[in-house]
This record gives structure tokens, C-alpha cells and sequence, in this order.
């Protein structure tokens, strides 16, 4: 099976969490309760997550946009925009 890996973004990180298992996913790390990187089998669309989104929400807090730039930059990755998602180049 191949796989993704992408950022979420999420307003109850523990359902998320669940939804993410149940989907033959895992949590690689979690950035902040709002923001987390995630690895989901490439079947998986951002319209069948419930509880998470690649999409950045309007209302994230400061701290969490912090954490996310701070994570971001450390590593030497490139970001792409696939089907949705916000996917980190090399890692899937």
C-alpha cells in the first residue's frame, strides 16, 4: 500500500487521532492540539476526513501557526500541494 504524508489541521485532535488509526494511518508527530503531520494511505481523500483537514482554517491560533513555520523549517523538504493535501516532498 502506498502512502501520503501531509499536514492536518483540526479542531479535537483526539477524534482525529481515531479517525486517522481507523484509516490504516498514523500519527507521525503532533505540532500543536490544533496541527499535526500525519501519514494516510494514498486512497484516502481530504472529503473522507471527518475531524481533520489539509486546509489551513481561518481562525488558527498565533501559537499554532508559529509551531507549524518552526516545523516546517526544519527540515530541508520541499512542500507540494497534491489532490488536496499539503504533502511533503520525499516523505511518501
Amino acid at each position: 500500500m502506498s502512502y501520503n504524508t501531509c499536514i492536518l489541521y483540526t479542531d479535537n485532535y483526539p477524534a482525529a487521532r481515531l479517525e486517522i488509526i481507523l484509516l490504516d494511518g498514523k500519527i507521525n508527530e503532533k505540532i500543536s492540539n490544533r496541527v499535526f503531520i500525519a501519514t494516510l494511505p494514498k486512497s484516502i481523500r481530504k472529503q473522507d476526513l471527518n475531524y481533520s483537514s489539509p486546509d489551513k482554517p481561518n481562525n488558527l491560533e498565533d501559537t499554532s501557526t508559529q509551531a507549524i513555520q518552526r516545523w516546517k523549517r526544519s527540515f530541508e523538504f520541499d512542500f507540494l500541494e497534491e489532490d488536496g493535501f499539503f504533502k511533503i516532498a520525499g516523505v511518501y
